[in-house]
């Protein structure tokens, strides 16, 4: 069995990314692409199958604040799948 980010965990962890990272002269740092996203939810599927929560983190010097942040998805953001369908 495998876990996958559903489409609920990519809303929420993308606006997540947005709200939290940090911002310069000329706007944010960095803009959300559907392939950082991808990289995000791989990042926390992987650890998801190494017996990790699903949480996320953005290290300090990616933040507004500073400091790392977190997010953690919940159940409902997550899917079980069969690894063929995976």
């Amino acid at each position: 069995m495998k876990v996958k980010v559903n489409d609920r965990g990519w809303a929420a962890l993308k606006e997540w990314i947005e709200a939290t990272r940090g911002e310069d002269d000329f706007g944010f740092l960095h803009t959300t692409t559907d392939r950082d996203m991808e990289y995000w939810c791989r990042d926390v599927e992987e650890a998801l199958m190494a017996g990790d929560a699903a949480i996320a983190v953005m290290t300090p010097e990616a933040t507004r604040s500073g400091r790392e942040e977190s997010f953690t998805l919940s159940s409902d953001m997550l899917t079980v799948c069969d690894e063929e369908a995976a």
